[in-house]
């Protein structure tokens, strides 16, 4: 059983050349769906508000994800974002903020950490890692600042004293960026491996994505395709690659699986591609296409 931490959320997306959509969003859910897509057992540990649709919560659970750790507040607020693509680089606004989750009642024993509004408490994340085998971690909502409403911001918050005995930092290359000052994606990812992660695994869109595990290190490229709506991408990346890892072992395969989920994700809108009855097939095939393609540096 994997446990997947975070805020789910109702995301209002601005798309070139479509209609603003609204969409379940969050890593809660897009790891969810990329970890079950990979047939692993998941629930998700959330806090939602009393305006939450029901059918989100319907639709994860006919996906087969255990729900039973999503607390709903009546008289609290969702987490709400406004995300835009109009611009080339991606705006977030965050309207709202639901209640924090805590980490002390999780006992899976494969544990994937994404928050996104600083909904978590880092303090709580040793004792988690003391008693679980595998501790991911999504840092995005630890690293933003904002009012509410206001834009998003990332700021340099996190230590290695806050990733020590970690399994996984998964991380996009703009937060590497502002977390090492370097923009050099194989010297960043070079330098986040001295911050206690046994694995990072910094992620960049349609360049790909790098892993560092013990000092070694490996490109996956990305498998390129028609763009959609690139929401949740990385999401879906880390959470269909833990559990392919818990499945196999094997990093390489792991790393390329979850980079061809991470395809699939960015040609639909919203969550619901990753359930499309030909779903897993794809990815198998363009894993296979990319791990043929891994390039060691």
């Amino acid at each position: 059983m994997m446990a997947v931490v975070g805020h789910l959320t109702i995301d209002e997306v601005l798309l070139h050349d479509h209609e603003p959509h609204i969409a379940m969003g969050g890593t809660a859910a897009y790891a969810s769906l990329g970890a079950r897509l990979m047939g692993v057992e998941v629930k998700i540990y959330s806090v939602i508000g009393g305006e939450f649709p029901e059918d989100y919560l319907e639709f994860l659970a006919e996906a087969g994800i255990d729900t039973s750790g999503v607390i709903r507040l009546p008289d609290a607020q969702t987490t709400r974002f406004k995300l835009s693509y109009m611009s080339e680089d991606r705006v977030v606004e965050l309207l709202s903020r639901a209640p924090d989750i805590s980490l002390k009642e999780i006992r899976e024993p494969h544990v994937y950490l994404g928050p996104v509004a600083w909904e978590i408490d880092v303090n709580e994340i040793p004792e988690l890692i003391s008693r679980a085998k595998h501790v991911a971690l999504d840092p995005q909502g630890l690293m933003r600042s904002a009012e509410i409403p206001g834009q998003v911001t990332l700021q340099r918050t996190l230590s290695p004293l806050m990733l020590e005995g970690l399994w996984m930092l998964r991380i996009s290359r703009e937060e590497a960026r502002v977390l090492t000052g370097i923009d050099d994606p194989v010297k960043m990812c070079r330098r986040l491996g001295f911050m206690g992660a046994d694995v990072i695994v910094v992620t960049s869109g349609s360049w790909g994505l790098i892993v560092n595990t013990d000092g070694k290190m490996f490109k996956v490229p990305a498998y390129k395709v028609r763009g959609g709506d690139p929401t949740g991408a990385g999401d879906v990346m880390g959470g269909a690659m833990m559990a392919e890892y818990i499945k196999t072992g094997d990093l390489e395969w792991s790393a390329a699986i979850g980079a061809a989920a991470a395809s699939l994700s960015v040609e639909g809108k919203g969550p619901e591609y990753l359930l499309s009855e030909n779903a897993l097939e794809i990815v198998w095939e363009r894993a296979e296409y990319l791990v043929k393609r891994i390039e060691w540096l």
